[in-house]
């Protein structure tokens, strides 16, 4: 597969997993938030928060879900506007994790953890083959 989408949508926070091409050494993360009028945001109208991880970004947030690490964050700045983005264990159960980019929070658990992990530690192994590669330009 050259792309993997996932979506983990709970009843007031969604969280897009899209894995983008497996040359490139980046993913992207879209989280949703629920209005109040019942609808969720919508990407295509500039609605909700995007953030794209890069390749160590993605080895240390995977490393939360194995439970090498108990956090990571960053601060990631683009345009003159700067996002916080947390991943961390809950103390009291091993198994779930909380997101948190900008002022969206997802809070995951298993199975959703155990699909997000197998789904990172497959994309950063297809990255590593794929978009380390020299890319040769003819001229």
């Amino acid at each position: 597969m050259q792309r993997h989408q996932r979506s983990f949508f709970g009843q007031k926070v969604g969280m897009i997993f899209d894995s983008g091409k497996w040359d490139e050494d980046y993913a992207y993360l879209t989280f949703l938030r629920k209005k109040n009028d019942g609808t969720w945001e919508k990407p295509t109208l500039k609605e909700g928060k995007y953030v794209k991880l890069n390749l160590g970004e993605l080895i240390l947030f995977r490393k939360v879900l194995d439970g090498t690490s108990e956090r990571w964050s960053t601060v990631h700045s683009f345009n003159g506007t700067k996002t916080t983005i947390s991943i961390q264990k809950h103390a009291q159960n091993s198994g779930e994790i909380w997101i948190n980019v900008d002022t969206y929070g997802k809070n995951l658990r298993s199975p959703e953890t155990d699909i997000l992990e197998m789904l990172l530690k497959h994309i950063i192994k297809e990255k590593i083959v794929r978009a380390t590669v020299r890319k040769v330009i003819d001229s």
